[in-house]
């Protein structure tokens, strides 16, 4: 199961109040814009929801906190924790770490 840190959880109820429009949590999945069959790992991209996500995602609820998980990528973020992290900008980010 993904864990999510409270540094995480804290980002995410700012995002999530500060957005146009009402957001209902956050998902996950596989990035399909880069260049594939080069070998790498995929990367991982995160958006807010604003609407219902697809009906076959897994769906986490920390502290009240939709988490969807496209079911592609449910089994790289098993063990995972979401943290929050600083970019090399200075930028608070989210990211995806090993347990």
């Amino acid at each position: 199961m993904l864990t999510v840190t409270r540094a995480a959880e804290q980002a995410l109820l700012m995002e999530l109040s500060m957005t146009p429009e009402p957001a209902v949590g956050v998902r996950i999945f596989k990035d399909t814009t880069g260049v594939q069959g080069n070998g790498s790992s995929p990367q991982l991209q995160m958006s807010l929801v604003t609407q219902a996500p697809p009906h076959d995602d897994v769906v986490l609820s920390p502290n009240g906190i939709e988490v969807f998980i496209d079911p592609d990528i449910a089994a790289m973020v098993e063990g995972q924790v979401l943290d929050q992290d600083t970019d090399e900008r200075g930028r608070r980010v989210l990211v995806l770490k090993a347990a």
